[in-house]
């Protein structure tokens, strides 16, 4: 099969980018002539995806929208599968003459801005339908900026892209919570979970540190990813572990000034704590923070739509205490593979217990890492690509029933 694989940035700074490498290393292994197109260069200082060797691949920053259509479009027998509606890929995908598969990996059409967050009172996952009343909590609760315009411009795209969605071939979501958001719409989506590479997991037996719990958490470093709350956590996570607490946070992003920040008040009151950033580090350098860490933390205050960063972990026998939003829940079993927070109102201290759960006492913290590796091994690379192929024939055969 010929695959014209399509997404946003080249930059591997999150699950998607994560799951778009492993994608394409999966799609070549099994024979498939594989296409990659990018909307966005990385830029210098970050990772970037990984394209496997001889596989074309496009960057319309650089190449230019009408080259790049043309030499898609010279392509016999294609089926593109599009992991994003954003900017000149929107345009790509209304001009190619190929079958086309959405591959959501985020709430498109459902939300003002795509987030499905409240800012105020408090950060929390929104449970609005999508519709003009949005425009009048969109300053009430901080859904977005401050701009007019942008909400505006915002609100206009995100219905030009719920329009766009029944004249795509097939729509697949990446977990159950974002197909539900698509059926509000009135648009069927498949469900596809994302997948890592194939290798086993060891589980723990022992903490890192006798005198000591160690966390990482793995994000961009913005707000709705919750760097902010689990800093807040830190001083309860101290008191109810009864002992020391050391975060290292990786990643980079326009929080970053002002998590340090917090970090550094947080740490000036409270000997017990520590708190390092590193920035942005490639596979090899995340490995080794994971090696040295006892738990991931995903504090994420919007629905995450999947949150593949805790079955990253997971390999090693990382347990995750998390918020219960979005797609979360579908990987991250309560008392299995680690410990889930209430994500109604995503507060600080029911992170810190859902943390505290999963390292107080060894004997569970034992099972939790067992679970961890076994939740891994049920996201299997095999069963996902072959499903994946059944869509993409799928997506193939209802654009030739309807030429």
């Amino acid at each position: 099969m010929r695959i014209i694989v399509t997404t946003y940035l080249s930059a591997k700074i999150g699950g998607v980018e994560t799951y778009i490498e492993r994608l394409l290393e999966m799609l070549v292994e099994a024979g498939h002539d594989v296409f990659v197109v990018f909307d966005v260069s990385h830029k210098p200082g970050t990772p970037s995806i990984a394209v496997p060797k001889g596989v074309p691949a496009y960057h319309l920053q650089s190449a230019g929208l009408e080259s790049v259509i043309e030499e898609l479009n010279a392509i016999d027998g294609a089926v593109v599968l599009a992991n994003s509606l954003d900017s000149m890929l929107y345009t790509v995908g209304r001009r190619i003459r190929h079958a086309i598969a959405f591959y959501a990996h985020t709430y498109v059409g459902s939300c003002i801005t795509g987030m499905r967050i409240n800012r105020l009172p408090s950060p929390s996952p929104c449970e609005r339908e999508f519709g003009p009343a949005w425009l009048l909590n969109y300053f009430p609760r901080r859904c977005g900026g401050l701009s007019p315009l942008t909400m505006i411009r915002s609100y206009r795209q995100q219905v030009e892209r719920r329009r766009t969605l029944p004249h795509v071939d097939l729509v697949i979501a990446n977990s159950d919570a974002v197909a539900r958001q698509f059926s509000t719409a009135g648009v069927a989506a498949e469900t596809l979970h994302p997948v890592l590479d194939t290798v086993g997991g060891v589980a723990r037996t022992e903490f890192r540190r006798a005198d000591a719990r160690s966390l990482v958490f793995v994000s961009r470093f913005e707000d709705y990813k919750g760097g902010e709350q689990l800093l807040e956590s830190l001083p309860t996570v101290a008191s109810l572990a009864g002992m020391p607490v050391r975060l290292t946070m990786v990643g980079e992003g326009s929080q970053r000034y002002a998590w340090e920040r917090q970090a550094e008040r947080l740490t000036a009151k409270d000997s017990r704590l520590s708190v390092r950033f590193t920035g942005w580090l490639g596979s090899d350098g995340i490995a080794e923070v994971l090696e040295d860490s006892d738990v991931i933390v995903v504090p994420s205050v919007w629905p995450e739509p999947f949150g593949l960063v805790g079955l990253e972990a997971a390999r090693l026998g990382i347990p995750s205490a998390a918020f219960s939003v979005g797609g979360i829940p579908e990987w991250l079993s309560d008392g299995v593979n680690g410990h889930l927070a209430d994500g109604r109102d995503c507060s600080p201290q029911d992170l810190a217990a859902a943390v505290v759960r999963c390292v107080s006492d060894l004997a569970h913290f034992r099972k939790l890492s067992e679970g961890a590796v076994q939740r891994r091994a049920s996201f299997s690379p095999e069963a996902h690509l072959r499903r994946l192929e059944a869509l993409l024939h799928a997506t193939a055969a209802l654009r030739a029933k309807h030429c």
